[in-house]
């Protein structure tokens, strides 16, 4: 037997690793509406459980939420200015009522509409694992204070 046929299919999980983010965004908007659809609900399906607050997420919604995470992610990589980026930012205003819930706070709409690091944060909401974003969270705040 050769040693390629153990080898024919790589699972999802382990190519999920060594794609870039722009990958990740390509190959999610190249799968069927089916596959896709079981993705965002995943995602809403994982929010719902960490965070006891429901939460239904349209494919169209995580690609663009993909999509602004790359953009913020490429502007880093290629070391552009980032502290006063904005990005023309995914419609995010049906989520805003769900954050709000979650975090006890009363976010707007003007102030997700900006396209800042702060709708990054909010994006990154529904795509990190609870315990990944408080990570996350502390960290920045680690870093603010610091510099600050």
């Amino acid at each position: 037997m050769s040693d390629d046929s153990y080898h024919q299919e790589v699972p999802l999980w382990v190519l999920v690793n060594y794609l870039t983010i722009g990958n990740v965004y390509h190959f999610y908007k190249s799968l069927d509406d089916d596959l896709s659809k079981d993705i965002a609900e995943f995602f809403a399906d994982r929010y719902v459980r960490e965070r006891r607050h429901h939460l239904s997420l349209s494919t169209k919604d995580l690609r663009t939420f993909i999509n602004f995470i790359k953009t913020f992610r490429n502007v880093c990589a290629h070391e552009e200015r980032l502290y006063d980026l904005q990005i023309v930012p995914p419609i995010i205003s049906k989520y805003i009522n769900a954050y709000n819930r979650e975090a006890n706070i009363n976010v707007t709409n003007d102030e997700l509409s900006k396209g800042d690091m702060f709708s990054l944060l909010f994006v990154l909401r529904f795509y990190l694992c609870k315990k990944t974003m408080m990570i996350l969270l502390i960290k920045l705040r680690i870093y603010l204070m610091n510099i600050g």
